[in-house]
């Protein structure tokens, strides 16, 4: 089963625009989250309400990592923090029909890297505006 048979599609890369301000805490987990995970056109009613609820946990997860990347400027912590995030939301995926997309260690990392990007751009953006 392909992932967008499924009804799900990792990968959607989202451009942020801002009017020379940085992106709260809830921006980031958001388009991050969207990135990870959005449902397919096509995706039925059903398969929609699955991706939501499961967003529902991942967004938390999100917003959690992405505030404590807040308190951290070492790209080692950082990455450590989205190592952290990747893993748990793998965890959360256990409770989905998507569980073998997460199980898959490259989709895994990518996911990782995803987060671990966006965390590191995150604390950039922030690190020049202050």
């Amino acid at each position: 089963m392909k992932p967008v048979q499924a009804g799900f599609r990792a990968g959607n890369y989202r451009a942020m625009v801002s009017n020379g301000g940085v992106h709260s805490v809830a921006d980031w987990a958001n388009i991050t989250l969207k990135m990870i995970c959005e449902p397919a056109p096509d995706a039925t009613e059903k398969v929609r309400k699955e991706i939501s609820s499961f967003k529902m946990l991942a967004y938390r997860v999100l917003a959690q990592a992405f505030q404590e990347a807040t308190v951290y400027s070492s790209p080692s912590t950082l990455q450590h923090v989205a190592h952290e995030a990747a893993a748990r939301i793998t965890e959360l995926s256990e409770m989905t029909r998507w569980r073998h997309l997460f199980d898959n260690p490259d989709m895994r990392q990518q996911i990782e890297d995803l987060i671990s990007r966006n965390i590191l751009t995150m604390r950039e953006i922030a690190l020049k505006t202050e």
